[in-house]
């Protein structure tokens, strides 16, 4: 075998399994959610009212889910990190044509783009931080517990 074919036969598998592993986890995460709702509608038919619509964060901790708030920061902070590593390699990519290649011209225009795109990671990551709600849009805000001497009636 030529090593484009090795190459391409490679690069190929890793799309299909990649793509294979994606359509497993979207089915595993809609029969999660059918299951939670199926649970929902089994309690409501028993006369228990579900918590969620209380306080939905609150909720979603005790199911062991981030809230949306923890969601938001995680994928911006998971964009902060992708654009730091391309603007790395941008800059790595601009030093080596520079330098190995001896072509300054070529080594800025493909470091700078690559450089460029990383900046533009970095920045979405701040742009969502800033423009994302505090909270999930669709929730209640909480009710207090009544405290032990309300309850008690004092």
């Amino acid at each position: 075998m030529q090593p484009e074919e090795v190459f391409g036969l490679t690069a190929t598998l890793l799309i299909v399994t990649g793509a294979i592993v994606l359509v497993v986890s979207m089915i595993q995460r809609g029969r999660l959610r059918e299951m939670a709702h199926r649970e929902r509608l089994a309690r409501i038919e028993r006369g228990i009212a579900p918590p969620p619509e209380v306080d939905p964060a609150s909720f979603e901790r005790a199911m062991g889910q981030p809230t949306w708030d923890e969601r938001v920061i995680e994928r911006s902070a998971r964009y902060r990190r992708a654009g730091v590593i391309v603007m790395g390699l941008g800059a790595g990519l601009w030093m080596i044509i520079g330098f190995a290649a001896g072509e300054p011209g070529v080594a800025f225009g493909i470091g700078g783009a690559v450089f460029v795109l990383g900046l533009a990671l970095y920045f979405n990551s701040e742009m969502e931080l800033r423009h994302s709600p505090k909270t999930r849009p669709r929730s209640i805000p909480p009710t207090t517990p009544p405290s032990d001497s309300e309850s008690l009636g004092h």
